[in-house]
Protein backbone atom coordinates (compact mmCIF):
# COMPACT_ATOMS: atom_id res chain seq x y z
CA UNK A 1 0.00 0.00 0.00
CA UNK A 2 2.61 2.59 0.84
CA UNK A 3 4.55 3.40 -2.00
CA UNK A 4 6.35 6.32 -3.58
CA UNK A 5 2.78 8.10 -4.53
CA UNK A 6 1.38 7.85 -0.94
CA UNK A 7 4.35 8.82 0.39
CA UNK A 8 4.42 12.01 -1.70
CA UNK A 9 0.57 12.78 -1.35
CA UNK A 10 0.53 12.03 2.31
CA UNK A 11 4.08 13.97 2.75
CA UNK A 12 2.43 16.91 0.82
CA UNK A 13 -0.94 17.54 2.80
CA UNK A 14 1.12 17.51 5.88
CA UNK A 15 0.10 13.78 7.68
CA UNK A 16 3.15 11.97 7.27
CA UNK A 17 7.09 12.72 8.05
CA UNK A 18 8.77 12.02 4.63
CA UNK A 19 11.34 10.66 6.35
CA UNK A 20 9.54 7.82 8.69
CA UNK A 21 10.50 4.80 7.17
CA UNK A 22 8.92 2.19 4.75
CA UNK A 23 7.87 -0.16 7.89
CA UNK A 24 6.63 1.85 10.35
CA UNK A 25 4.38 3.91 7.48
CA UNK A 26 2.85 0.68 6.46
CA UNK A 27 2.04 -0.53 10.03
CA UNK A 28 0.21 3.20 10.50
CA UNK A 29 -1.62 3.08 7.14
CA UNK A 30 -2.80 -0.57 8.05
CA UNK A 31 -3.75 0.22 11.35
CA UNK A 32 -5.99 3.36 10.47
CA UNK A 33 -7.27 1.81 6.82
CA UNK A 34 -8.25 -1.40 9.26
CA UNK A 35 -9.85 0.79 11.68
CA UNK A 36 -11.69 2.58 9.20
CA UNK A 37 -13.31 -0.45 7.61
CA UNK A 38 -10.94 -0.74 4.73
CA UNK A 39 -9.42 -4.32 4.96
CA UNK A 40 -7.88 -5.67 2.39
CA UNK A 41 -11.28 -5.67 0.04
CA UNK A 42 -12.84 -3.85 -3.16
CA UNK A 43 -12.30 -0.76 -1.18
CA UNK A 44 -9.22 -1.23 -0.25
CA UNK A 45 -8.01 -1.54 -3.71
CA UNK A 46 -10.32 1.34 -4.97
CA UNK A 47 -8.59 3.26 -2.19
CA UNK A 48 -4.94 2.72 -3.33
CA UNK A 49 -6.44 3.45 -6.93
CA UNK A 50 -7.59 6.83 -6.68
CA UNK A 51 -4.37 7.72 -4.39
CA UNK A 52 -2.28 6.37 -7.93
CA UNK A 53 -5.15 7.93 -9.95
CA UNK A 54 -4.49 11.86 -7.86
CA UNK A 55 -0.46 11.39 -7.59
CA UNK A 56 -0.29 10.70 -11.85
CA UNK A 57 -2.67 13.98 -12.06
CA UNK A 58 -2.03 16.26 -9.85
CA UNK A 59 0.71 15.16 -7.31
CA UNK A 60 3.23 14.80 -9.55
CA UNK A 61 6.82 15.17 -9.42
CA UNK A 62 6.41 18.82 -10.34
CA UNK A 63 2.59 19.18 -8.64
CA UNK A 64 0.15 21.05 -10.56
CA UNK A 65 -1.87 22.01 -7.87
CA UNK A 66 -3.97 24.31 -9.93
CA UNK A 67 -7.22 22.99 -9.87
CA UNK A 68 -5.95 19.98 -7.45
CA UNK A 69 -8.85 18.77 -6.05
CA UNK A 70 -7.44 18.28 -2.66
CA UNK A 71 -5.97 21.71 -2.35
CA UNK A 72 -7.26 23.45 1.06
CA UNK A 73 -6.22 20.34 2.91
CA UNK A 74 -2.54 20.55 1.51
CA UNK A 75 -0.06 21.91 3.80
CA UNK A 76 2.27 22.05 0.30
CA UNK A 77 -0.25 23.85 -1.31
CA UNK A 78 -0.46 26.26 1.35
CA UNK A 79 3.02 26.66 1.31
CA UNK A 80 3.54 28.37 -2.08
CA UNK A 81 6.29 26.50 -2.89
CA UNK A 82 5.09 25.13 -5.96
CA UNK A 83 7.93 26.27 -8.50
CA UNK A 84 9.91 25.49 -5.92
CA UNK A 85 9.90 21.66 -5.53
CA UNK A 86 10.85 19.85 -2.50
CA UNK A 87 12.62 16.68 -3.11
CA UNK A 88 10.90 13.07 -1.84
CA UNK A 89 13.74 10.34 -0.88
CA UNK A 90 12.07 7.09 -2.76
CA UNK A 91 13.04 3.62 -0.59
Amino acid sequence: MIDAYTRRIFSRLGVINKEEDYDSLQQTFHKELSDAGFEKSQLYNEYHALIVEHAKRHCTAKPLCEGCPIRAFCAYARSGNHGRQQKIKRQ
